[in-house]
């Protein structure tokens, strides 16, 4: 089941915007998905965006320019949801996934 909300440009105020809950997200470069995560982390999903924007998770995520994101209850098995769906459909995990 794939995320309802639109892609956002990956800017500091498009993160700040984000909300401090629980939830998955997915970065993309220019068009296509590179990474889907999520986030159980104090500040939830804005505090791992701003990570990423940072540089602090490593440098595979460093060319996102959109994201999107989903407050959910249960992150780690919601982002697992999403990564078979992926896995599934172009048979290999997004770029960023992959790396680790």
């Amino acid at each position: 089941m794939p995320i309802t909300e639109g892609k956002v440009p990956f800017t500091k105020q498009n993160i700040d915007k984000t909300p401090t809950s629980h939830g998955i997200f997915i970065l993309y470069d220019a068009s296509s998905v590179i990474y889907i995560g999520s986030s159980n982390l104090i500040g939830g999903i804005r505090t791992h965006l701003q990570r990423h924007k940072r540089g602090d998770e490593g440098f595979c995520t460093m060319r996102t320019r959109y994201f999107m994101y989903e407050i959910c209850p249960f992150p780690g098995e919601r982002k697992q949801e999403l990564l078979d769906e992926y896995q599934k459909k172009y048979r290999q995990l997004p770029r960023c996934n992959g790396m680790w």
